[in-house]
């Protein structure tokens, strides 16, 4: 019905407490605001949510090998996405999203990649990638290696709640529960990773960390590409 990812299980373990769906938006980082993002790029902040199916299709282009097809509609911003799922019988699942934008004319996307909620308990987090502070397309000079935190202190608290935690050019990042299971996400080549205890609309609509009380699942970003955070500035 939706075309969306809603479960994954290890041993019969749900891991997913949410869809692994499309995500556009971050929650404004202070030049964001000074630059009124949310008037020039708000567009794409709900964009997911307007997400229908054209056409689901399932193949089998090899033995052991599954392929789902899911072509569909951002009716929003008058756009076409798809998503290719491949499922391997040793466990891997290998996701390719595409944007096919229906108007030159549509605002820059603040980030393309795609958001899941995971089960409560997925506390860890370490990536093979720059580090070990958060990285961003404009701030990543550090050196590449493997580096592990917690998803309570991989949130930093800025002036205000906003956009943070994230890592670029990452080639691989497991997301473990306290007994090792859960996901590791891969780049082909590289992705950006984040995982917090928050939602960006918690980060979006809070003017305090106060006014935030942290969420027991894990949302895990894995994007493709997140724009700068110094790229529009809040002073000229």
């Amino acid at each position: 019905a939706t075309g969306l990812l809603t479960s994954i299980r290890s041993k019969g373990v749900e891991l997913l407490a949410g869809p692994l769906r499309p995500d556009f938006w971050r929650a404004p980082n202070d030049n964001d605001r000074g630059s009124d993002m949310m008037k020039r790029l708000g567009l794409w902040r709900d964009a997911h949510r307007f997400l229908t199916v054209r056409s689901f299709r399932n193949e089998t282009p090899a033995r052991g090998v599954v392929r789902l097809v899911l072509q569909a509609d951002l009716a929003s911003v008058n756009s076409r996405y798809d998503i290719v799922y491949t499922i391997y019988g040793t466990g891997d699942l290998v996701v390719e999203a595409s944007l096919d934008p229906g108007d030159t004319k549509l605002p820059d996307l603040p980030r393309f990649g795609m958001q899941a909620r995971l089960v409560a308990g997925h506390e860890r987090l370490a990536w093979y990638g720059p580090g070990p502070e958060e990285s961003y397309a404009d701030r990543h000079d550090r050196p590449v290696g493997v580096y592990q935190t917690t998803v309570t202190d991989n949130y930093f608290p800025y002036s205000q709640p906003q956009e943070t935690g994230n890592k670029v050019d990452v080639r691989w990042a497991p997301i473990p529960d306290a007994s090792g299971a859960g996901l590791l996400a891969a780049g082909l080549p590289l992705l950006s990773v984040n995982a917090l205890h928050h939602s960006a609309e918690d980060m979006d609509q809070a003017g305090h960390h106060h006014e935030m009380t942290p969420r027991a699942e894990t949302f895990l970003n894995l994007d493709g590409r997140q724009m700068g955070l110094g790229g529009d500035d809040s002073w000229g």
